[in-house]
């Protein structure tokens, strides 16, 4: 597996970017290429919901499952997706002088279909960037908003 792995700190309390990532109608504002989540339970999340999404990657979109895997507020989001693309996500957030520290880890199996359009390298520093991507997103959000 592969693994991309960000931290950041964000000016905004543990509870405030909890609840931000852990409604899903928020995601694709945040991560790029993911085009929508769909079927999604009654909020908020807990252990073993489940929801699809569609993501869009180097031109292809993959329609996948997220399974919620460990959630507790405002410090644990833990995941894991199947179809298209197989991955695990957790998101630590702790309180840090100012804010938070928000830690990104996303480990994932690179679909061989991709091997036909892209190298693994470089797939690896897209997805590295992505990442950073997400959680700067996040932070511009967070910290912008009144």
């Amino acid at each position: 597996m592969e693994k991309v792995e960000v931290i950041s700190n964000i000016n905004a309390s543990p509870q405030r970017i909890f609840d931000y990532i852990t409604n899903p109608a928020n995601i694709p504002i945040i991560l790029p290429g993911l085009v929508e989540n769909s079927n999604v339970p009654e909020l908020p999340l807990k252990d073993g919901s489940v929801f699809n999404y569609k993501y869009q990657m180097y031109g292809m979109v993959f329609d996948g499952t997220w399974t919620v895997l460990d959630i507790k507020s405002p410090n644990i989001y833990k995941a894991h997706t199947t179809g298209g693309i197989e991955s695990d996500w957790l998101i630590e957030i702790n309180e840090s002088s100012g804010g938070s520290e928000v830690k990104l880890t996303v480990s994932y199996e690179i679909p061989g279909m991709l091997f036909k359009k892209i190298t693994g390298t470089i797939l690896r520093k897209i997805n590295e960037k992505e990442g950073e991507l997400m959680i700067h997103n996040l932070k511009t959000v967070l910290e912008s908003e009144d």
